[in-house]
Order: structure tokens, then C-alpha cells, then sequence
């Protein structure tokens, strides 16, 4: 049990706070991804709305993670002999949520046993860090039916599998050729994940590793027609799509507004990314200089592939969900941060996580406005002591901790032995 005293913390950390926040209802874009769960299962009395359930292909990866969570559910309601609702949270719904808190749960597992295998220190303090101060403890509780959290999980895995296999036996990276397609079903902008690895490979002459990179992909890449063909309708070929994909710049202009507008840019929101990146360039330096240029590689194409679209700021999202799926490498290059400068890397990254979850409740508590806010809308919010957006109006410290402590169900969970 000692031996992992850290991952212990961090995963009941994450499900403490998690309980807390998470909202068990399906909604916004996460009805489409509840609503392919529903059609590829033939539930024959489906939760979702009927506009919903003509989608496209792309949806159906993060449906097939979280069927075996509706399953469980939809039987329970069966054994049961009626449908359980709570408030409009039913137990369908709520199976969504925890799906996502699960996937959360192993990418923090694996996080651990990659920090292990590149010997690097202060695992723990680095995964919490990067869960609360980026989007990703957001889109495993606060938007849980969206696919992020699943996303998050297989990205996790598939850098878990590169630091694991590469330096050994060639053939055990089929098993990263054959997860490739499954993220592709997942979301399909991680078609370009392949990319920094097969260069990387290359570049280092290891040509065998990629032949064997490529049979793994040959032998799972027929989910992605044969899901085309099942769920697609032809949606992802008609006009409306074509005519977006048309509209796309020559060049990923929005790229940096990803990283740097106040509006969800990325180091605005969480600047502990900062200091991960600077530990990016360190670790290019010492004996790991391999996998820093490899990790570095994945954040480069990500930030250019997302940089084709315009609307970067992602609606409600909190900071920026589009580049949610970098977790592992946030994490990596934190930990090389902290082990390289110490102590005061140590307080720089706990002050940018107390301010990226400050920022993160006067976001979801609308002290700011929850889609055009940004972190100096906070400020002059809290100087002037009024926000428009906020119920109360006025802004202070003991209307706003209560506002918060309100959020959390454990409050509402006591009253129940009073």
C-alpha cells in the first residue's frame, strides 16, 4: 500500500473533488455522443432527443467506452422495474459522468507509471497541478458527456505505451499502431497524433519500429469504414460539412490565439503550461532529450492542426478543451520543471494552480461572463466589487466563498443526518 501512497492521494483527491462538481446531466454537445451510445446499443425507449440521433461517425468512439457504464445503468433500471429521475438526473445520465471520472482515474494511474519510467520526482504534486489548473479535471466532471475525458485516457495511454515499448523489442508497438484507429473513432483530429511519432522514428533510423507501428495500425483500421458505414448516414460528406471544410484558412492563423488570447487561450487560463513547456526545453537537454523533442512534437502539431479553427474560445468551455488531450504531456514536462529548478518551481506551479482554480470558479459561478469572460473581466470585477453576470451582484470574498461551498453536494449530503 506504501508503495503507492501517491496515486492513492491523487485519485481520492480527484473523487472528492470530483463528487463534488460533477453534473450528472447530459448536455450540450455531449447529447450527440449520449445519443450514439443510445443507437448503437438499440435501446428500444431512448433518453435522448430524436434530433440527436442521426450523427456523425465521428461520435461513435466515445459511445463505445461509455456503453458498458449505460448498460449498467439501463439493467439497473430494469431490475428495478422503473426508471430512476433525480431532479432530471437520471441514472442513464449519471452513468455518462461517471464514465468520464473513470477514464480521468486511469489516465492518472498511467500518468504515475510514466513518471515512474522516466525517473522523474514529484509525480504527485505534478499530475494534481496539471488535473486542476488545465481543462482536464473540467471535461471529466463539468462537461462529462462530452468525449474529452476518453480522449484524455487513450492519449495517456498511447505515450504510456511509447516510453514503455521503445526501448524494447520492436514488436510490442503494435499495440500502439493498433490504438491508433481507436482514438481516430474517438476524435477524429487524432489522426495527426501518428505524425511526431513516425518522424521521430525515422529520424532516429529506427525503420523497423515503424513497419511494426504500421501493421498494428493495418489491423484494427477497419473500425473507422466499417463505423463510417453504420453510423454515418453520409453526414460527414454532405454539403454543410464540405462547405466548413472549405472555409478552412490556408494556414493555422488561429493557432495562436489557442495559446495566448485572454478568452480560453491556453497559458492565460492555465499558465502552470508555461512552466511545463519550459521543462519541455530542459528535458531536450539531458539524457531524456529523446522523448523531450517527442512530446514537444505532439504539442507543435496539435496547436497547428487546431489552429485551422476559428472558433478557438469553445463556447462555455473552461480554458481550452481543444488541447485537453496534451494532459500527459503538460504533466511530463511539469514534473522535468519542478525536478530541474526546485523549490521555488515547486511554488511557482502551486500559485498557478491556485489561480487557474480561482479563475475557474468566477467562470462557473459567472462572476464573468461564461463565454466572452477573460481573467481581467475577473479582475475588474473583484476591484469594483460588481459583475452583471453574477446573481448577487456584488462581488466579495464571503458572498463568493459562499456561492462556492454551495456547489459542493457534501453540504447538502450532511444536512440529510441532521
Amino acid at each position: 500500500m506504501n508503495k503507492f501512497r501517491h496515486e492513492i492521494i491523487a485519485i481520492l483527491v480527484f473523487m472528492f473533488c470530483a463528487f463534488g462538481l460533477n453534473v450528472y446531466r447530459v448536455q450540450g454537445d455531449g447529447e450527440y455522443y449520449f445519443a450514439v451510445t443510445e443507437r448503437i446499443l438499440h435501446i428500444p425507449d431512448p433518453e435522448s432527443a430524436p434530433q440527436f440521433r442521426e450523427l456523425f461517425f465521428f461520435s461513435a468512439g466515445c459511445a463505445f467506452f461509455n456503453a458498458p457504464f449505460y448498460m449498467g445503468a439501463y439493467g439497473a433500471e430494469k431490475a428495478l422495474g422503473k426508471k430512476l429521475d433525480f431532479n432530471g438526473i437520471t441514472l442513464r445520465s449519471a452513468s455518462i459522468n461517471i464514465a468520464s471520472n473513470f477514464y480521468m482515474i486511469l489516465a492518472i494511474l498511467l500518468m504515475f507509471r510514466i513518471l515512474k519510467r522516466l525517473n522523474v520526482k514529484y509525480a504527485l504534486i505534478s499530475v494534481l497541478c496539471v488535473l486542476f489548473s488545465t481543462s482536464a479535471f473540467a471535461v471529466s466532471t463539468v462537461m462529462p458527456s462530452y468525449n474529452h475525458a476518453v480522449d484524455i485516457f487513450l492519449t495517456t495511454l498511447f505515450v504510456f505505451l511509447i516510453i514503455r515499448y521503445h526501448k524494447e523489442e520492436s514488436g510490442k508497438l503494435f499495440w500502439l499502431g493498433a490504438l491508433y484507429p481507436l482514438m481516430i473513432t474517438v476524435r477524429y483530429f487524432n489522426f495527426i497524433v501518428i505524425v511526431p511519432v513516425m518522424l521521430w522514428l525515422v529520424l532516429n533510423r529506427e525503420f523497423r519500429k515503424c513497419l511494426v507501428i504500421v501493421s498494428g495500425t493495418a489491423a484494427t483500421i477497419w473500425i473507422l469504414p466499417v463505423i463510417f458505414i453504420f453510423y454515418s448516414h453520409g453526414t460527414f460528406l454532405s454539403g454543410s460539412n464540405v462547405e466548413s471544410i472549405s472555409k478552412f484558412p490556408m494556414l493555422p492563423v488561429y493557432g495562436l490565439k489557442l495559446l495566448v488570447h485572454p478568452i480560453h487561450g491556453l497559458f492565460v487560463w492555465s499558465p502552470v503550461t508555461i512552466l511545463s513547456a519550459i521543462g519541455l526545453v530542459k528535458m531536450t537537454d539531458g539524457e531524456k532529450r529523446n522523448y523531450g523533442y517527442l512530446l514537444a512534437g505532439f504539442w507543435a502539431i496539435f496547436v497547428f492542426a487546431y489552429g485551422y479553427i476559428s472558433d478557438w474560445h469553445a463556447g462555455w468551455s473552461f480554458s481550452n478543451r481543444y488541447l485537453s488531450s496534451l494532459f500527459p504531456v503538460y504533466t511530463i514536462g511539469l514534473a522535468y520543471f519542478i525536478q530541474r529548478y526546485g523549490k521555488w518551481a515547486m511554488a511557482c506551479a502551486l500559485a498557478a494552480t491556485a489561480y487557474s482554480i480561482f479563475l475557474f470558479f468566477n467562470w462557473y459561478i459567472c462572476v464573468i461572463h461564461g463565454q466572452w469572460g477573460t481573467p481581467i473581466d475577473m479582475i475588474r470585477a473583484w476591484v469594483s466589487g460588481k459583475s452583471v453576470y453574477f446573481s448577487e451582484g456584488k462581488v466579495h470574498a464571503r458572498i463568493f466563498s459562499r456561492r462556492v461551498l454551495n456547489l459542493f453536494r457534501y453540504k447538502h449530503i450532511a444536512g440529510l443526518f441532521r
